[in-house]
């Protein structure tokens, strides 16, 4: 494209410009041909060896997989939880269980770092119904981590259900895969907001935005409880000095 940049031919027949091309065309296990799995009854396919998700047991029942050859997401930090977890299930009866896809956390490695854990917005929505999720937002201009470093680009979204209860989560920062590792162990043990809100954080950390934004949240929520509306409603306007009419309540006493 005139010498800079990168000129894209479609198959299609369409053109694209852009500055840069990035091939992300994935990758997966090879050699599992030469395994002759098959002569020892472990059932495979091009996508990879198929085991019990829970357990990593393959189809022969002395025989268990892990990591990449298994297809699916495909990170060094799943393949060495699956590999632990595969070797316990060999020497003891089978109960440890392999990482719900949810629970694994995924970063891409640019600047800023992208993160993610748990079920999207969408995700969510879909399984769950649009009125009972709930999306807490706090961007980095915010957070006094990023403001004295300077690198306020980005911000953390964390998807929640019913209950406040913490489904999942996006992070856009210089140290996202930190932040997403905390959110992961919030994913995997059901942990709520008020929860998150009510475990102290250092200051000025990154992390301690995610104690800022569930607490924003739990309070929002208890903005929204019905008792305390009452309450409200009945002794707000005492607490204030005023009776019910919106008159003082004291006497003049000049």
């Amino acid at each position: 494209a005139g010498g800079r940049g990168v000129l894209l031919k479609l198959s299609g027949g369409q053109t694209v410009v852009c500055d840069r091309l990035l091939v992300a065309a994935g990758r997966k296990a090879k050699g599992l041909e030469a395994l002759q799995l098959d002569k020892a009854g472990v059932k495979w396919s091009a996508s990879g060896i198929e085991v019990n998700k829970s357990s990593l047991r393959t189809s022969a029942k002395h025989i268990y997989a892990a990591g990449d050859c298994l297809g699916g997401l495909q990170f060094t930090h799943l393949a060495g939880y699956q590999a632990a977890v595969a070797a316990f299930n060999c020497v003891q009866a089978v109960g440890t269980k392999a990482p719900s896809p949810e629970a694994v956390p995924r970063c891409t490695f640019t600047h800023p770092e992208v993160a993610s854990v748990g079920m999207s917005l969408e995700e969510a929505q879909a399984k769950l119904g649009f009125d009972n999720v709930t999306v807490s937002v706090r961007h980095l201009n915010h957070v006094d981590r990023a403001v004295c470093e300077g690198d306020t680009d980005g911000f953390i979204k964390i998807i929640s259900g019913s209950g406040g209860r913490i489904l999942g989560a996006t992070v856009v920062a210089n140290v996202a895969g930190e932040i997403a590792s905390e959110l992961g162990l919030a994913v995997s043990a059901k942990l709520t907001m008020s929860t998150v809100a009510s475990c102290m954080h250092a200051y000025p950390t990154m992390c301690f935005a995610l104690q800022q934004i569930a607490a924003d949240h739990t309070y929002g929520a208890l903005e929204n409880n019905f008792a305390l509306k009452c309450l409200r409603r009945c002794f707000g306007p005492r607490l204030l000095g005023r009776d019910d009419k919106g008159s003082s309540s004291s006497e003049d006493t000049s």
